[in-house]
């Protein structure tokens, strides 16, 4: 009888451990998506001003979207890319 309350405590906490991994995993995943994503676009944007030769402006007008264990629940369109826009054109009229 005490053998079978030790496996299933040991199980127990196995089962508690296997939670809190994924969930930790979930949002690191979660935080880690945008900043990947913002990476692959800055290397095609790279390897595109190589081919080229020349400087490339970039407007990527997308919606970001925000999820909760993979579940999309709200996006949002960044503005920081529309200013950095502005500000290239201005510099280079100057």
């Amino acid at each position: 009888m005490e053998e079978t309350r030790s496996r299933w405590r040991i199980f127990g906490k196995a089962l508690r451990f296997l939670f809190w991994a994924g969930l930790a995993l979930l949002i690191v995943v979660q935080l880690w998506k945008p900043a990947h994503l913002d990476a692959v676009r800055a290397d095609v944007v790279r390897r595109f001003q190589e081919q080229r030769k020349s400087r490339v402006i970039v407007l990527v007008h997308g919606e970001d979207t925000i999820s909760l264990f993979g579940v999309p629940f709200g996006s949002f369109i960044n503005m920081a890319a529309a200013f950095c826009i502005v500000c290239a054109f201005s510099e280079k009229r100057s």
